[in-house]
């Protein structure tokens, strides 16, 4: 999936295990897990020099492109 992540491209891969169940009165909703094992910014896995909170942006960005696709 490519989206913008600092004005720039990057391609995430990832998969989606699980699926999601609405809330009722006793539980809250769940969603499905979202697991990112690569992204890549020019052909190179910048994976590894990501900090925590780019990381958690990044999950936020692909959780709302996977909401606003479906």
């Amino acid at each position: 999936m490519i989206i913008k992540f600092r004005m720039e491209d990057i391609d995430v891969i990832y998969e989606v295990s699980g699926s999601y169940v609405p809330s009722t009165w006793l539980d809250p909703p769940e969603y499905p897990d979202i697991y990112i094992s690569q992204i890549e910014y020019n052909g190179v896995d910048i994976l590894p020099i990501l900090g925590d909170s780019d990381i958690d942006h990044i999950y936020e960005l692909v959780a709302q492109k996977l909401h606003d696709d479906s």
